[in-house]
Order: structure tokens, then C-alpha cells, then sequence
């Protein structure tokens, strides 16, 4: 089976009146509580608790697991076989598989936000300044200009959210998963493996590119979402009671969603994590290398 990360990233919901004459700066800013507090690579899950601990579990073959620094971090990015954590101070640190120098090439300064795809990463300054670095094959690595707000790394391609919700994506384009967005504006977006999800303006969900496992068509149609993940070819989203569903391949019961409320959502290659609104961690899907199964 091919491996994937996926992070669930959500979007900065605001908007400006016709007097708003904010800088980019400020358009991009940053709200602290939709920040990326759970991640999944291909094969483990890492999640950051309210007192910044990051703890990480599941296949440790490269050292993405253990691999970590002591401190405290207030974010966290997987790929597949690596991990990264923002430091409560803003700096960056990696660890695990170094296959494309996503682990090596790790950039200085004070950051606000991170993701974590395949073989690459992306970090987010105040400014919503974009740095990527790692695998850069299809251009995931080398984003626009364009200041952002949130950004999501899929498999070898990358998205970044406006202040104002503009959607842009970068990368690999083969099955239309940077492209192929429906018009308009967005709250939030996911990468996953040749296909992306978002919630748009209106509060649905929209997927595009490969649809080998309805993870494009499966999205769901009525409803009023908040949060959406993709992984390999599954996807799973949160309504507005903190009610997950999932779509598109089931072959580990990774789109079986548990009954609860969630307040995060993340996906892999055949599991999925969500946080509860008791701030506990519950997984699901395949659970071959412990993945699916967070410390006590």
C-alpha cells in the first residue's frame, strides 16, 4: 500500500466590511484555537495536549516517534515517516526519515503554524509569510508569493488559505487536486493523496481530484461542517454538533467513525484521530502498528 499524511487544517473563518483596510500581515493573522493540535502520518499520530506536551504513537521504524526533542510545543505536522513540532516559542524541530531533507533542511526564525506532507513541510510566519521545505518533485516545496493564512500539505502537493479565503494550491496536479476547486470562497482545506477537500463559504463540504474510492463523490452534501481531514483515499469531517462522518475507502474500518463529539479530526492512510471536547484522543482504522491506539 502506498503511505500518506494527512493533517486536518481548519481555515480562518473572518471577513471584512467594505472599510477594512487591513494589511496582508493582519489579514493573515493567526487565531491560536484552530491551530493544528493533532496529526496523522502514514502509519502513526501525534497530538499536542493544552499543557504542550506532544506525545506521538504508532509505527516507529524511522525514529518519528521517538525521535522528538524535549520540550514544549504548541503544534504538530506528520508525513509519512517524519515528524515536525512547533515550539512554543515558534521555532521548528523534525525528526524521523530524512529521505528529501524534510527533517534536515529545517528553517530558522519564529513560526505560527505547520504542516507536515509525504516528504515535505511547510511553516507559516506571523506575516503568513509561506517556507517549504523537503521533497520539492513537483513543486509542493515552492509556494507563491501570496501571503496565507492557513496552509494544508498533502501528498506532493500543497494549499494555502487567504485572510479573506481565497484558495491556491501548488504541486502535483495530475488528478486535478490543485486545480480543481470549486469557485469561491473557503474556511478550510485538507490535502490528501491526489485529492482535496474544504469547507467553503456556505459551510459545506467540497472534494476534488481522484475519486478511485468515492473520497471526492462521498463528501457529504447536506449538513453544516466545520472541519474536514483527508487521508489516503478516505475522508472524514465534523458538523457543527462535533458529530464525525467519513467517506470513501473502508478497508480498515477507517471510515466507521465512532459516535461522540469532537472538536479535531485527522486522517491517515487507513486510520483516523479525533480530540473529543474532553480534550482525549479516540482513533480508529487499521491498527497493525498501534496507531490507532494513544498512550493511557
Amino acid at each position: 500500500m502506498s503511505s500518506l499524511f494527512a493533517l486536518a487544517l481548519v481555515a480562518c473563518g473572518g471577513t471584512t466590511d467594505d472599510s477594512d483596510t487591513d494589511s496582508p500581515a493582519e489579514q493573515a493573522a493567526l487565531p491560536a484555537d484552530d491551530a493544528p493540535m493533532i496529526a496523522l502520518g502514514s502509519f502513526h499520530s501525534c497530538d499536542v495536549s493544552a499543557d504542550n506536551t506532544l506525545r506521538c504513537w504508532g509505527n516507529d521504524a524511522g525514529g518519528q516517534v521517538t525521535g522528538m526533542q524535549e520540550g514544549s510545543y504548541k503544534h504538530v505536522g506528520a508525513g509519512d515517516g517524519h515528524t515536525c513540532g512547533l515550539g512554543i516559542d515558534g521555532t521548528v524541530d523534525c525528526w524521523g526519515v530524512d529521505s528529501a531533507g524534510q527533517v534536515a533542511a529545517i528553517p530558522t526564525g519564529s513560526f505560527a503554524w505547520i504542516a507536515s506532507g509525504y516528504e515535505h513541510n511547510c511553516t507559516l510566519d506571523d506575516a503568513g509569510t509561506t517556507t517549504c521545505w523537503g521533497s520539492d518533485i513537483t513543486g509542493q516545496s515552492t509556494p507563491p508569493d501570496t501571503p496565507f493564512s492557513r496552509i494544508a500539505a498533502g501528498y506532493y502537493h500543497t494549499c494555502g488559505l487567504s485572510g479573506d479565503g481565497e484558495l491556491t494550491c501548488w504541486g502535483s496536479d495530475d488528478q486535478g487536486e490543485s486545480t480543481g476547486a470549486p469557485d469561491g470562497l473557503w474556511k478550510q482545506v485538507s490535502g490528501g493523496s491526489a485529492f482535496s477537500c474544504g469547507i467553503r463559504e456556505d459551510d459545506t463540504v467540497a472534494c476534488w481530484g481522484v475519486d478511485l474510492q468515492g473520497q471526492v463523490s462521498g463528501a457529504p452534501t447536506e449538513g453544516v461542517w466545520t472541519r474536514v481531514a483527508c487521508g489516503y483515499q478516505f475522508a472524514c469531517a465534523l458538523d457543527d454538533s462535533g458529530k464525525a462522518s467519513c467517506w470513501g475507502s473502508n478497508d480498515q474500518g477507517q471510515a466507521e467513525a465512532p459516535a461522540g463529539q469532537f472538536e479535531r479530526i485527522a486522517a491517515g492512510v487507513s486510520h483516523a484521530c479525533a480530540i473529543t471536547e474532553a480534550g482525549a484522543t479516540l482513533c480508529w482504522g487499521y491498527d497493525g502498528l498501534g496507531q490507532a491506539t494513544p498512550p493511557g
